[in-house]
């Protein structure tokens, strides 16, 4: 997948740092392996671009108590733990960005807490486990909690990218990210590196060597049903809100790439989109900000069947590219009304979300 643009959707609607504690908790789940497929990027590419998207896996974690702290932890994602991107991405003008539920969080947050508990807290056990006799046995350990969550990577492009791109060849990042508690990381606290690496759950990453350069620049535009870059909703009456999604108000848009007058260099190339901004229930209703009481839902027009949109998951164009007969892709869309409070708060609410294209 490559970067190309970012335009912008409007809905308008009318009404750690590492801390020094030891750490205490071991979390694991199945191996997972995230692969970089062949991807094509511009060399248009400049800060803030998306270079490439994965796709979306759900991944179920369990963590346990290992150093008898009774009273719980919130889970933690700690990102590159090893410092592994930081060093292999010198140099290449990106940075790697990791979305946990549908919300982005690039490497500079190192530390991101989460809506779940690594571990939770043991009743009574305050008294009891004060007792040196006690505080090393089993009934001084929180008691081990399984969740999971959702996630996905992308790079994105910090500056313009070097051509040509450094050599990316054969590596493989062992750990994208871990799950901790809130404490540090496991087996290195806050000194991790390849070394001496983090040793609970996380991801790797290979085939960073598949990115490679192309010519086609697609011309990136929003078209609604008023063929602006903003659907527009009308005026609603709050006496119609119903907590949840509301599929009697829902606007078509699409989502078009375009090639300029005159270029042929797009010919067989396939395209993906992908939706991000402020969001809540998992990723699924877009909010902005200063809209509590109101969202909206994205659905693939070609697939109502299909669920929500999940803000930061990729969807394809289709399966076909541009052709000789065809100048420009178009992915059509529906936006969907969701009440987030009843009765709301009457006013003009403007939802923005971005929609990335890559290529494909």
């Amino acid at each position: 997948m490559n970067p190309l643009k970012i335009v912008k959707l409007v809905v308008l609607l009318c009404l750690p740092i590492f801390s020094s504690a030891s750490y205490a908790v071991t979390c694991t789940a199945n191996s997972v392996s995230v692969h970089v497929d062949p991807i094509k990027i511009s060399h248009s590419t400049t800060a803030g671009d998306t270079v490439w998207v994965s796709n979306p896996q759900t991944v179920s974690v369990t963590c346990r108590d290992t150093d008898y702290m009774p009273h719980g932890e919130a889970a933690r994602i700690y990102i590159d733990p090893d410092h592994e991107f930081a060093h292999f991405l010198q140099g290449t003008n990106m940075k790697l960005v990791v979305s946990i539920d549908g919300r982005p969080y690039d490497q500079s947050a190192q530390a991101v807490t989460t809506q779940y508990q690594a571990t939770l807290p043991r009743a009574g056990s305050d008294n009891y486990c004060r007792s040196n006799n006690h505080s090393h046995t089993s009934d001084c350990q929180a008691r081990p909690q399984t969740f999971s969550f959702t996630f996905n990577l992308s790079l994105v492009a910090t500056g313009k990218l070097p051509d040509p791109l450094p050599a990316l060849a054969g590596r493989t990042i062992n750990k994208v990210f871990v799950v901790d508690g809130i404490g540090s990381i496991n087996a290195c606290g806050s000194h991790c590196s390849t070394s001496n690496p983090a040793k609970n759950f996380g991801p790797a990453l290979n085939g960073l060597n598949n990115i490679s350069y192309i010519n086609c620049e697609p011309i990136v535009s929003i078209s609604s049903d008023k063929g602006t870059d903003t659907v527009e909703f009308g005026r609603i009456s709050i006496t119609e809100a119903k907590v949840g999604k509301d599929n009697s108000h829902s606007k078509q848009f699409a989502v078009i790439a375009a090639e300029a007058a005159g270029k042929h260099e797009c010919r067989g190339i396939n395209y993906a989109v992908t939706f991000t901004g402020t969001t809540s229930n998992s990723g699924a209703v877009f909010t902005g900000q200063g809209t509590p009481d109101i969202g909206v839902t994205l659905q693939d027009a070609a697939h109502p069947g299909s669920g929500d949109i999940i803000s930061g998951n990729r969807i394809d164009f289709a399966s076909s590219a541009f052709t000789n007969q065809s100048d420009s892709r178009r992915k059509e869309f529906m936006a969907t009304l969701f009440w987030l409070k009843n009765p709301p708060q009457p006013g003009t609410f403007s939802i923005p979300v971005n929609a990335t294209v890559t290529f494909k």
